[in-house]
């Protein structure tokens, strides 16, 4: 049971961070690539998406410590905090990106 609901956790993250990472490469496309291996790496985008993921997932690991190790919360009522975080991190990255695109590539 704790594997699914880690997994559950990590989708949510891994949808957090892709919101990220396609936003900032709507703004700002690499379109003058030769191959695959170019467009991604050498593309400060991926670096940025690298670089927020292990920021949201350093502030994660500090409120597992806290909430874990700390406080002792049990792990079912810990799960539930983490996803509502993450649901709420996954909307608000969501709309960012949905308003991105929007500006973007709708504008005609």
């Amino acid at each position: 049971m704790h594997a699914a609901l880690a997994f559950v956790l990590c989708a949510l993250y891994v949808y957090a961070t892709s919101c990220l990472s396609l936003a900032r490469d709507v703004k700002h496309p690499k379109l003058d690539w030769v191959t695959e291996q170019e467009a991604m790496k050498q593309n400060f985008g991926s670096l940025f998406g690298l670089l927020i993921g292990w920021a949201i997932l350093i502030a994660l690991g500090g409120l597992t410590f806290l909430l874990v190790f700390l406080w002792n919360i049990p792990m079912i009522p810990y799960f539930l905090i983490m996803a509502a975080l993450l649901l709420g991190i996954d909307a608000l990255t969501h709309m960012h990106l949905m308003k991105a695109a929007e500006k973007y590539y709708c504008q005609g």
